[in-house]
């Protein structure tokens, strides 16, 4: 049976995707471990943590424009596609050209009160910095140029750029580590990105172009007024979900870093990546199913109830199956990643699979939240999530229990 959607090969490529990626972040982490030390992992995890928080700006067009763009058929509508996105693009591109020179500038006249190590941590930092947000800007402008290919259902598209960017990605940071440090990293995530902006926006181009049978405009130059109204209200009120869901992870880095340290941070940042990574992958293939979720809960709403319960199922039966792998395998990859079996590496590992296992629940909710437009669940849990917190981080932190401030990430998690 014919698949308009592309929806198989779209949440298979997610899922590759992804894998790729936790390649790469193995590998780097490995080469940084290797070279600086835990603390240097702990460092680029601060700083990363940071610099998400400079997204407090950002409006969420990205997620509006798919939303929108995908309710609508390409064949049938291609100028209205072409408005959305360039709508959004245009403003993303004016938006975080802001946010990223003020958030240089607020970030390098305050390094001593945002890096919790010595001297030398801030001298690295204050280095790395201009890449680093240089990385920040070409990441959201990616982010929307592959939105724009999942809008018209060529989310496979997307993520082989993906793969393409990730792969480019440790090209330029093997030989460049040993040498430059964490530079390296910032540098490969510019490499990264800019690969995937314009692949991402030339594919946006060539896939219109094989819908429609024309070519439109190389550059976003339909953008709307009238279009960027429609978008706005739906656009606020999902980032305000987005952001408060996506501000747990650098919020609970931030008060590990305070109350940890670097070493400590640095720690949890490989065992969060280890579960985190590969239950994303599972996640990513229920995301890359919004845009078929969206356009069937205008046209079908019997069709998008059985692919919900269908997300539903597997997500958390494959949930349940790869973190509990992973946690049995951490051990393993502690050795490879430390050079030594790290008793505390497995704990913080099984501790933050059993949280993201009780999160996988809410996946396809959140999800389908995203997909109707209703979000009031989505930021209720996310508020509670950032209310817990602190408070249990506070806790441990006083008592002095390292586990303990993993488990109050879990538990938020959860």
């Amino acid at each position: 049976m014919a698949d308009p959607f592309h929806l198989r090969r779209n949440v298979v490529t997610s899922v590759i995707a992804f894998a790729a990626t936790l390649a790469v972040t193995f590998i780097s982490y490995r080469l940084v471990v290797l070279h600086g030390g835990l603390g240097a992992v702990g460092l680029w995890s601060n700083l990363m943590a940071w610099i998400f928080l400079i997204r407090l700006g950002d409006v969420g067009m990205a997620n509006a424009a798919v939303r929108f763009a995908a309710a609508l058929d390409p064949a049938e509508e291609p100028e209205q596609v072409r408005r959305h996105i360039d709508t959004a693009f245009v403003l993303n591109a004016a938006l975080f050209l802001l946010l990223t020179a003020a958030g240089w500038a607020l970030y390098a006249a305050n390094l001593r009160h945002i890096v919790p190590g010595s001297e030398a941590d801030v001298a690295i930092a204050r280095a790395i910095l201009p890449l680093l947000f240089a990385g920040f800007l070409l990441q959201n402008l990616s982010g929307l140029a592959l939105g724009a290919l999942r809008a018209i259902h060529r989310g496979y598209v997307a993520a082989w750029l993906s793969v393409a960017g990730t792969v480019l990605q440790l090209v330029v940071v093997v030989p460049l580590v040993g040498k430059i440090g964490l530079a390296a990293l910032a540098w490969g995530q510019i490499a990264q990105y800019g690969l995937m902006l314009l692949g991402g926006w030339g594919g946006f181009l060539w896939g219109m172009r094989q819908i429609t049978g024309r070519t439109g405009p190389l550059l976003p130059v339909q953008a709307s007024l009238s279009v960027l109204r429609e978008m706005l209200g739906f656009s606020v009120k999902a980032q305000l979900a987005n952001l408060l869901n996506g501000f747990f992870e650098p919020f609970a880095k931030i008060l590990l870093g305070r109350f940890g340290g670097l070493e400590l941070l640095g720690l949890f940042e490989l065992a969060y990546k280890l579960i985190a990574l590969p239950r994303n992958a599972v996640v990513s293939g229920v995301q890359a199913s919004v845009p078929a979720l969206t356009r069937l809960m205008a046209s079908d709403l019997e069709a998008a109830r059985h692919l919900y319960q269908r997300m539903l199922r597997r997500s958390l039966t494959v949930t349940a199956l790869v973190l509990g792998a992973v946690v049995l395998a951490s051990p393993l990859v502690s050795w490879l990643w430390l050079g030594r079996l790290e008793p505390q590496f497995s704990l913080f590992a099984a501790l933050l699979a059993v949280g993201f296992l009780c999160n996988g629940l809410g996946a396809p909710a959140f999800v389908l939240g995203m997909a109707s437009g209703r979000m009031r669940g989505n930021i209720q849990s996310a508020v509670l999530a950032l209310g817990v917190l602190p408070l249990c981080l506070a806790a441990a932190g006083t008592a002095g229990l390292d586990w303990g401030l993993v488990a109050g990430v879990a538990l938020g998690l959860g």
